[in-house]
């Protein structure tokens, strides 16, 4: 995935100031965040609590090490040194951007825990593919474009930010001169899925906001279930849905508090959620904005087209804002498409929920509803079975019951028509051959049967004939002697009848 970002000013000429492309993983930062204690200005939660944010403490060396072994922000070469890439003096705000000298973030699919170890991200645990996000501008300097590739980036929200600089003058003062619109250079954001398919972002033409800032978009990278080949059978592979959120309500807020900066130490203020700002060693901003000033910001439209005839239909469905709502994503054991209606559902209208085979949701439909679903959400449960000769037991444990033979398949939350268990064939000698739990020995014959799954196991030994004057031999051939006459006969184990002489008639 690419972005980039071009520019020129309304009546085409170029920019004197250049604009710059900031983006970061999202939830990188909020892990550096939560893990330093650092709430931001209007987190009134914290009002009454004591301000324990460890940000001064990016400063100090074994921090920079530290913090750099997750989500790592690498700088440019020091001129003279070796040409690789070194950790950046502020491994805080987590952005890349020009001016503060971040060039990437690597090692996406870390976090640090309490004790400084190296932990997988949320839905990153199997992730070990090399990634990051790389920031590569143009030779022409200011002029642009400037270009962010996403190389395997895991599970996660990126943020995209354009900013338009102040002039710093000879004097290394910024600009006093009124407020400059980014809007006035018309830049455009362009990002690239793959090559197939684009997504085109550029601000509001009704964004009456006079700012240097445009949010312009955050994209989502979520899991999307298992590959499955044209056969139905799983290739190992797993499958991600990438969306391009472009609403301020659906978006990351931006704020004061993890600002870009350079590597030069100064000293700072940082708001406080308390109102009184607090003064502490940290780093130069380049941009110096308050949470105010980002309350005020630019936010855009972004518009998917295809790029090639091979792009995916479903790259190019957009869903944000308060016309629809974005299927939801993430349900353990849900399909691919949570939704039957696909992955954007549009206002008041309902998702019919669905999930993978074996399944079943706890809510049959979701309605969408000023962007939001109601109910919010949707379980998967293990399905029920009420297959005659199964277990009954629910979902993927629904077995044919041994004597019976059969498979329980399964159309997502339902067994399919021509499911059945009936009972099994029985082939043993010596049996009476009636399928299933019916086969017994026959008449005459001992031992038993038994059954695993389908198979019976067992055999059956003919029963000694000791009926005085029988001829003694076993079974079904147990008759009586010659010269004897009457009628022997077996039920079960048990045999009945007598033989008695036959009456001698010869004179």
């Amino acid at each position: 995935m690419r972005a980039v970002l071009e520019w020129a000013t309304s009546d085409g000429d170029r920019s004197p100031v250049g604009l710059d492309l900031w983006a970061r993983s999202a939830g990188c930062f909020e892990d550096v965040r939560n893990r330093y204690k650092c709430p931001y200005a209007n987190d009134f939660e914290t009002y009454f609590t004591e301000d324990e944010c460890g940000r001064k403490n990016f400063t100090q060396e074994e921090v920079r090490s530290r913090e750099a072994r997750a989500c790592s922000v690498l700088a440019k070469a020091l001129a003279g040194g070796p040409r690789v890439q070194r950790p950046h003096a502020n491994q805080f705000p987590k952005w890349v951007e020009a001016p503060s000298g971040a060039r990437s973030v690597r090692n996406l699919q870390f976090r640090l825990d309490d004790r400084g170890e190296r932990v997988p991200a949320p839905d990153a645990d199997q992730w070990m593919s090399e990634n990051y996000i790389r920031l590569d501008t143009s030779t022409e300097g200011r002029f642009g474009p400037e270009t962010v590739t996403f190389r395997n980036t895991p599970p996660g929200i990126y943020q995209l930010v354009v900013n338009k600089p102040s002039i710093v003058n000879p004097d290394g003062h910024r600009d006093s001169s009124p407020v400059s619109d980014v809007n006035q250079d018309d830049p455009v954001v362009n990002i690239y899925l793959g090559n197939s398919a684009r997504v085109t972002c550029r601000i509001d033409p009704m964004c009456a906001r006079k700012s240097r800032v445009w949010n312009v978009a955050n994209v989502r990278v979520d899991p999307a279930g298992e590959e499955y080949d044209a056969l139905g059978i799983k290739t190992g592979r797993s499958l991600y849905r990438v969306e391009v959120v472009d609403t301020k309500q659906n978006m990351q807020a931006l704020h004061s508090l993890d600002l870009p900066t350079t590597e030069e130490e100064e000293t700072s203020a940082r708001s406080v959620p308390k109102g009184v700002p607090i003064q502490e060693e940290y780093f130069q901003s380049v941009s110096g904005y308050t949470d105010q000033y980002l309350s005020n910001v630019c936010y855009g439209t972004c518009t998917a087209s295809a790029t090639s005839e091979q792009a995916p239909s479903g790259c190019m469905a957009r869903c944000t804002g308060a016309s629809s709502c974005r299927a939801p994503v993430g349900v353990p054991n849900a399909a691919p498409t949570a939704c039957l209606e696909g992955d954007c559902i549009a206002l008041q209208t309902t998702c019919t929920t669905r999930c993978a085979d074996a399944y079943a949701p706890t809510v049959p439909e979701l309605l969408c509803n000023l962007g939001a679903f109601q109910p919010s959400a949707f379980q998967c449960e293990p399905a029920p079975c009420e297959v005659e000769g199964s277990n009954r037991q629910p979902g993927k444990h629904c077995r044919c019951l041994d004597a019976f033979e059969g498979s329980i398949t399964w159309d997502g939350g339902e067994v399919t028509a021509d499911t059945k268990c009936e009972p099994a064939t029985c082939l043993v000698e010596n049996s009476n051959r009636l399928p299933g739990a019916k086969c017994a020995c026959l008449d005459g014959y001992v031992g038993s049967i038994s059954w695993r799954g389908a198979t019976p196991f067992g055999s059956c030994h003919a029963l000694p004939c000791d009926a005085e004057h029988s001829n003694g031999l076993p079974g079904a051939a147990c008759a009586c002697a010659d010269g004897f006459q009457g009628r022997l006969e077996w039920r079960g184990q048990t045999l009945y009848g007598h033989c008695a002489p036959v009456p001698c008639e010869v004179e």
